[in-house]
């Protein structure tokens, strides 16, 4: 009797801890439908940006897997890739697709998009790591970037990946005050930035995974 009832305590444990990972991971499916929606929604605000955020997260996986981050972890960049702009929903339209050169007062009042995605993530349970590399996207290894102007180690890998990925994006598309470059001219302006702005290790990681051909393409690794 003793031991069949350890045994039925036991299988209604595992039944319940079943139960619960079911649970855990559909409110994880629903957490990353989210993610996707409001990437969506990030890139909708203007129409020359279409596919923008999930281009960011396709190279900005690519390089992960590259350079060896996996599982949890690599999900976890994904996800911030895709919503690395997202800060942008609080900033107005009349800055943001301005034709011209931005005055220091507008640039700087862009530039909130990173500190202020941050705010909005980090209110989420349980994503602060994903807060992190929203926030420090746009740091620079030399101290150069914003919102802190943190430098080297105080960056995250994953936010130097991001900001690889979303460089190599942002000159490869047509903006308002400039045509897009053509591939190689892009891999060559982000090179001429390694160690000084960029973590070469990311940008080498780059070269292999994006090309004239297949940077719109890049499968996303779950």
């Amino acid at each position: 009797d003793v031991f069949g009832g350890e045994e039925q305590y036991v299988g209604t444990i595992e039944h319940e801890n079943s139960v619960l990972f079911d649970r855990i991971g559909q409110l994880d499916r629903m957490n990353g439908d989210l993610i996707e929606a409001l990437a969506m929604a990030i890139d909708a605000r203007n129409p020359s940006e279409a596919g923008h955020s999930n281009r960011v997260a396709q190279i900005a996986t690519a390089i992960g897997t590259t350079i060896g981050i996996g599982g949890v972890r690599l999900e976890t960049l994904r996800r911030a890739a895709l919503l690395h702009d997202v800060g942008t929903l609080a900033i107005s339209n009349h800055v943001t697709e301005k034709a011209g050169p931005l005055t220091p007062q507008e640039r700087r009042y862009v530039q909130m998009h990173s500190e202020l995605g941050a705010r909005f993530v980090s209110k989420w349970r349980d994503c602060k790591a994903m807060a992190q590399i929203i926030e420090q996207h746009h740091e620079r290894l030399d101290g150069s970037g914003y919102p802190r102007g943190i430098s080297v180690d105080e960056i995250s890998l994953e936010a130097r990946i991001v900001a690889v990925a979303e460089t190599y994006v942002a000159l490869t598309s047509n903006r308002a005050h400039r045509e897009a470059l053509s591939h190689p001219l892009a891999i060559e302006e982000i090179n001429a930035g390694a160690d000084s702005l960029f973590d070469r290790q990311v940008t080498e990681a780059l070269s292999k995974v994006a090309d004239a051909h297949t940077v719109d393409v890049l499968p996303i690794t779950h």
